[in-house]
């Protein structure tokens, strides 16, 4: 679990800066420098710590990481975590960059996919609770 932790929040500002570069109003002034580092680490770890906020949330409610769910997170209780989850992920954009409603919902997409096809290459569930895995 530490890894996964450290994971998250190592690769967040980067991909935050990424998703920056293409998704960003282009008729508005760039950010450079420290500003943007400042923003995509701010952006970036906020999107880390959803990652947390989804298990916490998963663990609290559907006894998601417990012996008492053997078989995985239904699809319902699933959709009930991530609504929130994106939301506060699109708002997290939104505020750190200036971008639009749109481009901040793939904004926070973007880091989501990114950490969803590692953990599949790292043979975990894609998602936290998907077939009963953490």
């Amino acid at each position: 679990m530490p890894i996964l932790i450290a994971g998250a929040v190592l690769l967040a500002p980067p991909l935050a800066w990424a998703g920056y570069t293409f998704l960003r109003d282009l008729e508005l002034e760039a950010y450079y420098g420290t500003s943007v580092a400042m923003r995509s680490i701010a952006c970036g770890l906020v999107y880390a710590a959803l990652w947390g906020g989804y298990w916490f949330l998963g663990y609290r409610f559907f006894g998601l990481g417990t012996p008492l769910l053997k078989h995985g997170l239904e699809i319902w209780q699933m959709i009930v975590l991530l609504v929130p989850i994106f939301a506060a992920g699109t708002l997290a954009a939104f505020a750190s960059f200036d971008l639009d409603p749109g481009s901040a919902f793939f904004h926070c997409a973007l880091y989501f996919a990114v950490t969803v096809i590692l953990r599949l290459v790292a043979h975990m569930p894609a998602i936290p609770g998907l077939g009963g895995g953490t």
